[in-house]
C-alpha cells in the first residue's frame, strides 16, 4: 500500500468512528437516565457551545489529515485525539438538560454517580473546621466505591451547593455521619 492509501484508510476509519460516537449520544443519555428515579433537585450544567466546539474541532482535525503530508504516526495521533475529543463531547452532550440529583443517581456534566456507589464526601468533614483554610464552598468532592475515583462537582453558587448537599444527605444521611467521625 502506498502512503496516500494509508492516509485515506486512517481518515475514513476516524470519520466512521466519529459518526458512530455522535450517533450514540441518544443511547448514552438513555443509559444515564435509566434507574435514576424522580428528579429531586435540578442542577445547571453543560455548556452546549463547548460541546459544539469539541465536535467541530474533532471534525476539522480528521479533515486536515489528508490535506497535509504528516508522518504515519502523526496521522494516527491526530485521529485518536479527534476521537477522544468527540467522545468527551458526546459524554457531555448526553448529560445536557438532565443534570440533577435524582432519587438514585446524581447526574452532573459527564458524571453519572449512583448513590449506592458513593463511598464518602470528604469535603463535608473539613469544610467547617476553623483550622482548614481555602475551602471552596462551591464544590463537592465525591469518592466512588467502584473505582475510588474522586468526582468533583462545581456549582454556580454556595447556596446551590448547600441545597445539593442537603438533598444528598436526605437520601444518604450516613455520608454526613461517616465524615464527622
Amino acid at each position: 500500500m502506498d502512503e496516500k492509501t494509508i492516509t485515506l484508510i486512517i481518515m475514513a476509519t476516524a470519520a466512521l468512528m466519529y459518526v458512530w460516537i455522535l450517533a450514540t449520544i441518544p443511547f448514552r443519555a438513555k443509559k444515564a437516565l435509566s434507574d435514576t428515579g424522580k428528579l429531586l433537585l435540578p442542577l445547571k450544567n453543560g455548556m452546549p457551545l463547548k460541546v459544539i466546539f469539541l465536535f467541530i474541532l474533532a471534525a476539522l482535525i480528521i479533515a486536515v489529515i489528508p490535506m497535509r503530508n504528516f508522518a504515519f504516526y502523526l496521522q494516527v495521533i491526530f485521529a485518536l485525539a479527534a476521537l477522544v475529543a468527540s467522545r468527551m463531547g458526546a459524554q457531555e452532550a448526553a448529560g445536557i438538560g438532565h443534570a440533577g440529583i435524582y432519587e438514585n443517581t446524581i447526574i452532573f456534566g459527564t458524571y453519572v454517580v449512583p448513590f449506592d456507589d458513593i463511598l464518602a464526601i470528604p469535603t463535608l468533614a473539613y469544610e467547617d473546621d476553623p483550622e482548614t483554610v481555602n475551602v471552596d464552598k462551591k464544590t463537592i468532592e465525591i469518592i466512588r466505591k467502584s473505582d475510588a475515583q474522586t468526582v468533583v462537582l462545581i456549582f454556580e453558587s454556595e447556596e446551590k451547593r448547600q441545597e445539593a448537599v442537603q438533598t444528598i444527605l436526605k437520601i444518604r444521611p450516613d455520608l454526613k455521619q461517616e465524615n464527622e467521625e
